[in-house]
């Protein structure tokens, strides 16, 4: 009897320990427990979840979920209910409000409630535990936040996102406007031969040569490039700028990762600039070439007042005609404006002693300086010697244009002025609106000094003297 004595003992005292062991587990566990009697009372709670609720172990003990806690009583209730009437559990439920540990500040908790039955089957309390969740549901805030500006920011530069992947096999990922983009899908399976596919044969090699020295550990490890596609759908040509960054487990390249950004149009615009600056280039050292032969054909025998005057009006004839064409863009120039623009001097005259009579007509760039020319002289020359030179002369300028013959016209009358004589020599004026012209055109010009008042006419192409846009709108007039 003694032995069974001393058993039992140790038994008692074994179990004695266990239960002092799991108290402490209990009490000194990291997340808050309780049972909650179906009235809703605290029969247990441990220091966790006492700290959560801002309250004493003691305070809760017999109290209801009210009594402690009434901002989240209605829930604690309602729980209870259900799960007394179901006897289910109801886990990882998210529970957001305030406690008394600290009023005024809105906690989450993830919470497990599950129910403890009798002896006799029935639910006679509910068992609860409760994790603080509110730093990591803060944390995932921010990052949405962050996330969300990232986005914006990609939006407003229109960039797109891009990750390739080598384990286990190559994958890529691309976003919404990486795929707008290459013209895909959101279910399109984007693979590498896809993506080859795409680019523009002369590019390919350049781009495989950038790819494979990013994947080189003792390199820069980037990825930066700009190259053309061909979108799938249209075949569009496209620029797109890359700039990545290599990732590495030790030397051995793991992922890629960066943004990809649509530059079609600001490559148009470069290359627009490039031609622009050749045209004005090209355009500048024509008109050098003029101003050096306007120079160097005044500068023969010439005093150095008579050139100085002559060689300014004619570099002022040039200059007009030059702001037509950097107004139009060098893409023609309306010739009744160029007509007036040669007769800047005279426009008091104009619809009195100058009669223009023609359609609108656009003519080229390469004619208007020639033909701008041409009209300076002729202007200059009736002013000093014909039909402007005295009171109630007139002249005449009529132009005509027929895209179905391909047919050019314009001409010039004087009337009224004093009589006209053949010029003994015909000077740098004379061969501005003769030789020069004619080849300026490729067509054939007439001056006839005829007694009654000067007349001049040339013809040429249409196709060779009028803007090419014109000419295909005439055409299909």
């Amino acid at each position: 009897m003694l032995e069974d004595h001393h058993h039992l003992l140790a038994e008692y005292s074994a179990v004695q320990q266990a239960l002092s062991e799991l108290a402490a587990i209990y009490n000194d566990a990291p997340i808050g427990m309780a049972v909650i009697g179906t009235d809703f009372r605290f029969q247990r709670i441990n220091a966790r979840l006492a700290e959560m609720n801002g309250a004493p172990v003691e305070a809760h003990i017999g109290r209801t979920i009210r009594e402690v806690v009434p901002a989240l009583a209605d829930i604690g209730e309602g729980l209870v209910r259900k799960i007394a009437e179901t006897r289910e559990s109801i886990l990882n439920l998210e529970v957001e409000g305030e406690t008394a540990a600290k009023p005024g500040v809105i906690r989450s908790f993830i919470e497990h409630w599950s129910p403890v039955f009798g002896a006799n089957d029935a639910v006679v309390a509910v068992n609860v535990v409760v994790e603080e969740v509110t730093a990591q549901k803060r944390a995932e805030e921010r990052l949405r936040q962050s996330e969300r500006r990232l986005s914006t920011a990609l939006r407003a530069g229109q960039l797109g996102v891009f990750e390739y992947n080598y384990q286990p096999s190559p994958s890529h990922y691309w976003d919404k406007t990486v795929r707008q983009i290459w013209g895909v899908g959101p279910s399109d399976v984007v693979t590498d031969a896809f993506f080859w596919s795409t680019l523009h044969p002369e590019d390919e090699a350049r781009v495989r040569l950038t790819f494979a020295r990013s994947e080189d550990p003792a390199g820069s490890r980037r990825y930066d490039a700009e190259y053309r596609i061909f979108r799938r759908g249209d075949n569009a040509l496209r620029w797109v700028k890359v700039a990545s960054d290599m990732f590495f487990d030790g030397n051995d390249p793991v992922r890629l990762i960066g943004t990809i950004q649509d530059i079609t149009d600001r490559k148009q615009t470069e290359e627009q600039a490039l031609l622009l600056m050749r045209e004005v280039n090209h355009r500048s050292k024509n008109l050098l070439a003029v101003v050096q032969s306007i120079a160097h054909q005044m500068a023969r025998g010439a005093d150095p007042e008579t050139f100085a005057s002559g060689f300014a009006e004619r570099l002022a004839g040039l200059a007009s005609c030059q702001d037509l064409l950097v107004r139009s863009h060098w893409q023609g120039v309306d010739l009744a404006a160029l007509i007036a623009g040669q007769l800047a001097h005279y426009k008091h005259l104009i619809g009195t002693r100058i009669h223009l009579a023609g359609e609108p007509l656009r003519i080229s760039a390469n004619t208007a300086q020639s033909l701008g020319m041409a009209l300076h002289e002729l202007a200059t020359n009736a002013a000093k010697y014909g039909a402007l030179s005295v009171a109630g002369g007139e002249v005449r300028i009529g132009w005509a244009a027929s895209a179905a013959d391909d047919a050019f016209s314009i001409s010039w009358t004087e009337r009224g002025g004093p009589p006209v004589a053949v010029p003994d020599h015909r000077g740098l004026g004379s061969q501005i609106i003769t030789r020069l012209l004619e080849r300026s055109i490729g067509g054939s010009v007439v001056l006839d000094f005829d007694p009654s008042g000067l007349r001049w006419s040339a013809r040429a192409k249409a196709s060779a003297v009028l803007e090419a846009k014109r000419l295909e709108a005439a055409a299909k007039d």
